[in-house]
């Protein structure tokens, strides 16, 4: 396990998101998504989401994220970078923690708001 720092600020959303998402590159590729992979989160909060990934992604690469959300504006789009990996047991995939480097207000506030709707249903 590779861990750079790990807080819990805020509750987490357990609902899978479909999620876009590259390494971010040094300079721009031009086109539509270059060399973008698609995931599903497994968890996502207002500090950051994590998924399951085939291939390691080096400890602290920033990537840029578009995540599918159910609010007005659809897509949220920020980066963010990777704080830790784990291995999962009996499985070739890793998960792949991200904090969130730039997230809109607004967005942050969208994903506070829905997670509290959502733990308050589960309680």
């Amino acid at each position: 396990m590779e861990t750079v720092k790990n807080k819990r600020e805020y509750k987490r959303i357990q609902k899978p998101f479909i999620v876009r998402f590259r390494v971010k590159p040094e300079k721009d590729l031009g086109g539509f998504f270059p060399g973008w992979d698609i995931v599903t989160a497994q968890n996502l909060s207002a500090g950051g989401i994590l998924f399951n990934y085939d291939q390691r992604i080096e400890l602290t690469s920033k990537l840029d994220l578009k995540i599918n959300f159910p609010t007005m504006r659809g897509i949220i789009d920020c980066s963010g970078k990777v704080l830790r990996m784990d291995e999962i047991p009996n499985s070739a995939r890793i998960r792949v923690a991200v904090i969130f480097a730039d997230l809109n207000p607004r967005d942050k506030k969208d994903i506070e708001e829905y997670s509290e709707f959502k733990n308050a249903m589960v309680s």
